[in-house]
């Protein structure tokens, strides 16, 4: 299968290079700290992937992950310092049980 292509940006998108290997092949290979995803690549088959354009940025992805994990940890810590009654503990037990879901999620 041919590389991905889809104008204006070349192929395998501006982050990659087609390549052909021994048998004549043709793949996608990302530049560091590229890659592909069917996260991000909706238009592509599991079985085309190599393929497909190079968009997913490790980096910038572990580091909205770390920007959640702060957000939720100084939330839920907000919030818990400022409970005053059983009643209002309550109250917010799902928002907090939430909070410890989204942080392992994140951590995961």
């Amino acid at each position: 299968m041919d590389c991905l292509k889809f104008w204006p940006l070349p192929e395998c998108g501006i982050n990659g290079d087609c390549v052909e290997d021994n048998n004549g092949t043709r793949f996608c290979q990302c530049n560091s700290g590229f890659s592909q995803t069917l996260e991000l690549n909706y238009f592509v088959e599991e079985e085309d992937l190599q393929s497909s354009i190079c968009i997913y940025h490790e980096d910038a992805v572990n580091g909205l992950y770390v920007c959640l994990i702060v957000v939720i940890v100084l939330s839920s810590f907000l919030i818990v310092v400022n409970i005053e009654r059983t009643s209002q503990m309550f109250r917010t037990l799902p928002f907090i049980i939430f909070s410890v879901f989204l942080f392992g999620v994140s951590i995961y």
